[in-house]
């Protein structure tokens, strides 16, 4: 086959040498647990069934549709790509974004930063001892503490809930 391969100057596609190579490896592996094994024997029965889905009519059909696509794009690309760039250059270029359900995502994701950045607040205020101090602690540090816990216990519920 090699011999063939290059007196006639072809290259083989990797994915087909790869395929080849493995076939070879796996000959040789079964030969040496069983010397008796015949692995073309074996995978002639899957090559029956593959080559009963191949039809040539059949690949023709569907590169046929993938040219016909191909060549309606090459009609109507050049123009929209026009129209787009006079909107560009116009100044009408818009663009309409559509979402869904993303609020509640949203609020909970603002109310997850505002809550941990009042517990950092409030930990450096009660590290610091900022005054006004009632029993040796900010009052604002234990105020934002639990603020922040309560916050972060409600935002917790709601998201473990749904």
């Amino acid at each position: 086959m090699v011999q063939i391969l290059s007196r006639h100057d072809l290259v083989l596609p990797g994915s087909v040498s790869s395929l080849i190579k493995m076939f070879a490896m796996l000959e040789g592996t079964a030969k040496l647990i069983s010397p008796s094994l015949n692995v073309l024997e074996m995978v002639k029965a899957y090559q029956t069934k593959s080559a009963a889905n191949f039809s040539p009519r059949k690949e023709l059909l569907h590169w046929r549709r993938v040219m016909m696509d191909w060549r309606r794009v090459g009609e109507t690309l050049p123009a929209r790509l026009g129209r787009l760039m006079e909107q560009v250059e116009g100044g009408k270029f818009e663009v309409h974004l559509e979402h869904r359900r993303l609020e509640p995502s949203v609020n909970r994701l603002a109310m997850g930063m505002i809550t941990s950045a009042l517990f950092l607040g409030s930990a450096i205020l009660w590290s610091r001892n900022v005054p006004p101090t009632i029993g040796g602690y900010s009052a604002f540090g234990v105020a934002g503490y639990a603020v922040s816990i309560t916050l972060g216990l409600r935002l917790a519920v709601k998201i473990w809930r749904e």
